[in-house]
C-alpha cells in the first residue's frame, strides 16, 4: 500500500496516522480533499475530508479505496488460501466478505 502514495506521480499522497479511531488519513496533492481510513474491532469505514474536492482527487480516491479493499480482501484470504486461518493478519466471517464484495462493487473493483 505504501507504494501508492506515490501514484499517479511522486507526492500525489501524504499520509498521516489517526489515532481515535486508529487508521490512516491520506490528503491529495492539490489539498481539496482527504480520504480516512478507520478501524476497528468489526469495521474498517472510509470517509471524505473536504467539501470541494477536485476532479483529479475524485478519481484517485476511487483508485486508491481500490487498492484498500483489494489489501484487505488479501489478508483475509491468507494470500490465497497459503496461510492458515488462526494466523491471518485478518479474518472476515462470511458476513464480512459479504460486505466486502458489496464495497468492491460499490467501487466497480474486479476479481482478479
Amino acid at each position: 500500500m505504501g507504494g501508492l502514495q506515490n501514484e499517479p506521480q511522486p507526492n500525489t499522497w501524504t499520509v498521516t496516522q489517526l489515532d481515535d479511531p486508529p487508521g490512516l488519513s491520506l490528503t491529495f496533492s492539490d489539498n481539496t480533499a482527504a480520504v480516512a481510513v478507520t478501524f476497528t474491532n468489526s469495521s474498517i469505514s472510509f470517509s471524505r475530508i473536504g467539501s470541494t474536492p477536485s476532479m483529479a482527487y475524485r478519481l484517485q480516491e476511487a483508485v486508491i479505496i481500490g487498492a484498500f479493499l483489494k489489501e484487505i480482501e488479501s489478508l483475509a484470504n491468507g494470500d490465497g488460501g497459503n496461510i492458515a486461518v488462526e494466523n491471518r493478519l485478518l479474518s472476515f466471517d462470511a458476513d464480512g466478505f459479504k460486505a466486502l464484495d458489496n464495497a468492491k462493487q460499490k467501487y466497480n473493483i474486479k476479481n482478479e
